[in-house]
């Protein structure tokens, strides 16, 4: 639980941070980016997965 306090108040932070310098057009970048990372890191280990049986 406090991982995912300390990630929701870095992420606000940081989202405050990117909307005071550039706007709402590099919040939306950035959270396409965080997208991305999290696509491409979640696809290499589906490669090959099959699931097992229906329990």
């Amino acid at each position: 639980m406090t991982c995912a306090y300390l990630g929701g108040s870095a992420g606000s932070w940081l989202g405050t941070r990117i909307w005071t310098q550039a706007g709402w057009w590099a919040v939306c970048a950035f959270l396409a980016l965080l997208a991305a990372l999290a696509l491409a890191h979640h696809l290499p280990g589906r490669k090959g997965h099959r699931p097992g049986p229906a329990r």
